[in-house]
């Protein structure tokens, strides 16, 4: 048994009975602070090559999805072209996106959707990262060459978007203005979106409370929330009043390409 196992997401992942269950990136091995799940990074984690994060989470850009599957990534039309600018800004246009929990691949390829009201009003954002240089993926690697890959980091540091609400029956449909783009001339600007949500077992201690589960993302976020949800710029944070999502590049694990335990996993298509 572990700890607050009470939502179906994260039947499966691996546990520390006394804490509960472990945060894990999709299709990355396991890797948690010294400290503990709700320690600050540092440059020396723990990696454990037994444990490999699944699918929990998942978001599809384009459209908003109420249907009973995940569908494949870039779904609804394919890869579409949006003015950058959006929200207040009071130009552009907002790319449309839904945030889905997932049972992950089984039956369908990308699993269906968990439609678990346990999870139902916990607070989820998503960031959107752009690839710079056109190679297909978002963050540093030396696949193309090493010498670019200072500017490469550049694409999983400098987030050009974010968007923040909560879930309602698994799904989060929303829709989010980018900052930065490129004339369509040249094909644009390739934009890559990356999730995340708190779980908990109580709304009330949202913050405190229960494992985060994410998309892939270009680096591993912070775990303690703390780093990432201020109360007014200011901490600890509170679950009824008014607060900020930001973290900083110092505040989050992000190794160079070629790492020797992990490789580089924080290159994503």
């Amino acid at each position: 048994a572990c700890v607050g196992n009470t939502i179906d997401v994260l039947d499966g992942d691996p546990c520390n009975p006394a804490t509960g269950f472990l945060p894990m990136l999709p299709n990355v091995p396991l890797i948690l602070p010294d400290a503990g799940p709700t320690g600050e990074w540092d440059d020396t984690p723990t990696i454990d090559l037994g444990f490999i994060g699944d699918i929990d989470l998942a978001v599809r850009v384009g459209t908003h999805l109420f249907g009973p599957e995940v569908p494949p990534p870039a779904s609804g039309g394919g890869l579409t072209q949006h003015v950058a600018g959006g929200g207040q800004s009071g130009q552009g246009s907002e790319v449309p996106f839904t945030v889905l929990l997932t049972n992950g691949p089984g039956p369908s390829a990308w699993g269906d959707v968990i439609e678990d009201q346990d999870v139902d009003t916990r607070p989820c954002a998503v960031y959107a990262f752009a690839d710079l240089d056109g190679d297909g993926l978002i963050g540093a690697t030396d696949g193309d060459t090493a010498a670019d890959n200072p500017f490469e980091r550049q694409e999983a540091i400098a987030h050009l978007g974010r968007q923040v609400g909560q879930l309602d029956n698994g799904r989060f449909a929303s829709t989010l203005g980018v900052y930065i783009a490129a004339p369509a001339s040249i094909g644009g600007l390739t934009v890559g979106l990356a999730g995340g949500v708190y779980t908990g077992a109580d709304s009330n201690v949202l913050w405190s409370d229960g494992t985060p589960i994410f998309t892939s993302w270009p680096f591993f976020p912070p775990l303690n929330p703390d780093l990432v949800v201020h109360l007014d710029d200011a901490n600890p944070p509170d679950p009824t009043g008014r607060n900020m999502v930001k973290f900083t590049p110092g505040e989050f694990f992000l190794p160079e390409p070629g790492h020797p335990q992990l490789g580089t996993p924080f290159a994503i298509p």
